[in-house]
């Protein structure tokens, strides 16, 4: 079609096919806007999948500083723990960490809708904990290397893990990922966090790590399509109408 417009409005198309541009008998007229958009939109750009790494998640396990605090970053899952009966020597606590690498993602995205998936192995909550706790995004990322070690932790609830069944989470997070893309931050960046508003806390729920088998937890963002360069260019053609005698 395109190409038929260009000839249409050169002078040699007319001659090379024995027509005289009068008895083209022609006049402008501009492409209606709806058809601009319509055949200048690009075709929807597909989902981008952005799984964790290893040493993209873990969990950090934390006895007031004893000898048994350690880092883990191979485990099957994630773990986000507490367990306090208000003594210090009571306490174990687990939280856990993921960060995701933005890099692709195409600069200057604009976000239909992101969503963080997560597989929810168990969930437990008793005594005086009201739930077993909270997935939370990190605000600030600017600091973000990829590796879970790092121990940001965040900032803005994404869910609370209460009473939701077991098995695969879809969580909207479309604001949140933008907020990151906006600041150009590197990775996004996930804590998982107990429960410890009460006053004997005992909760925990586990999410299936990038070491499991299958079920790790990924990213996936839907941008959204930007018009194409041929919407310019169509912007700027005329097209030609024959007039009536």
């Amino acid at each position: 079609m395109l190409m038929s417009m260009k000839l249409a409005m050169c002078p040699n198309y007319c001659q090379n096919n024995n027509k005289s541009p009068h008895t083209m008998n022609t006049r402008f007229r501009f492409l209606p806007p709806m058809a601009l958009v319509v055949l200048g939109i690009l075709p929807a750009t597909g989902a981008i999948t952005i799984p964790t790494v290893s040493a993209g998640d873990g969990y950090y396990h934390n006895e007031l500083g004893t000898s048994s605090d350690f880092f883990n970053t191979t485990a099957a899952s994630v773990s986000a723990h507490i367990y306090f009966a208000y003594t210090s020597d009571t306490l174990q606590n687990n939280t856990g960490y993921a960060q995701f690498s933005l890099a692709s993602v195409p600069p200057s995205t604009t976000v239909a809708s992101a969503y963080l998936n997560v597989y929810l192995e168990n969930r437990y909550y008793g005594d005086d904990s009201p739930s077993a706790g909270f997935i939370k995004h990190v605000a600030n990322s600017s600091s973000a290397n990829g590796s879970a070690s790092q121990k940001l932790g965040g900032t803005q609830q994404v869910v609370e893990i209460k009473d939701q069944a077991l098995g695969w989470l879809q969580l909207d997070i479309t604001a949140m990922i933008q907020a990151d893309l906006d600041n150009g931050y590197s990775y996004s960046a996930f804590s998982f966090d107990p429960n410890t508003s009460g006053y004997v806390d005992n909760a925990s729920f586990t999410i299936t790590s990038a070491d499991a088998a299958s079920n790790g937890m990924y990213l996936t963002i839907n941008p959204i399509p930007e018009p194409s360069v041929s919407t310019l260019l169509l912007g700027s053609l005329l097209l030609f109408r024959r007039r009536r005698p």
